[in-house]
């Protein structure tokens, strides 16, 4: 048995101990690896394993400098922003960046059994005063071409001082195109617009402040676009 102390230098290797220079009068077997070449070994891999971190850290800078030249709109490719979405921004807001960013999280959220029933009432609400005709929809085009004559065919029968649901609006803000749908609109004796906004919930319980806000904050939306001059 014997020992010796090694110190690991960082500056020329003239400078290290030779490996037959040890203290006392002991012989070394040369046959078996010393500390000092495993040590040398593994300091020929580290730059390696430091080259291979660094390109990944230019990875994500290449990809987030990527990401930042593109607008919101662009990197999440919407055609338009949807006043729901602008609204639910004031509940929660790491929320409505998870939707973006996880859209497979908001599909998921959608085929709750809460919000399947919320959909059937919309739908048998809408149904009471009028028909629901299906029609094939293979386009984008398509979708906002049958959303304006739906608007179109409910304008007259609004001035009419009927009752209309799921009326269409559209607007721009910021140059940004915005859209939504208004669940009830109607005429009141003075001749007044009244909008009614029909909001399901799991409970039977009273919204909390935060709930009143963002509906309150939908309705401001889709007055302002909807109706502005």
């Amino acid at each position: 048995m014997w020992s010796c102390d090694f110190i690991f230098w960082t500056q020329a290797e003239s400078q290290l101990p030779l490996i037959g220079e040890t203290k006392g009068k002991h012989s070394v077997n040369l046959d078996k690896p010393s500390s000092s070449s495993s040590f040398h070994k593994c300091s020929e891999e580290a730059p390696k394993q430091e080259a291979v971190k660094t390109d990944d850290v230019r990875g994500l800078k290449r990809k987030s400098l990527h990401e930042n030249s593109f607008s919101p709109m662009q990197r999440f490719r919407k055609q338009h922003l949807s006043v729901t979405l602008l609204c639910d921004q004031t509940w929660c807001e790491m929320k409505s960046v998870y939707n973006l960013l996880k859209p497979h999280i908001k599909r998921k959220e959608m085929q709750r059994t809460e919000v399947q029933i919320g959909q059937e009432i919309h739908l048998s609400r809408e149904l009471e005063i009028q028909d629901v005709v299906p029609v094939d929809i293979r386009t984008r085009e398509d979708g906002e071409a049958v959303k304006l004559l739906n608007m179109l065919h409910m304008i007259p029968l609004l001035e009419a001082g009927q009752r209309v649901r799921e009326f269409p609006v559209f607007g721009v803000q910021e140059g940004v195109f915005i859209m939504g749908v208004i669940d009830e609109l109607m005429y009141n004796q003075k001749g007044e617009l009244v909008l009614n906004e029909l909001k399901t919930r799991r409970q039977n319980s009273l919204p909390s402040s935060a709930q009143d806000k963002v509906n309150c904050f939908q309705g401001f939306f889709l007055v302002r676009h909807g109706f502005r001059k």
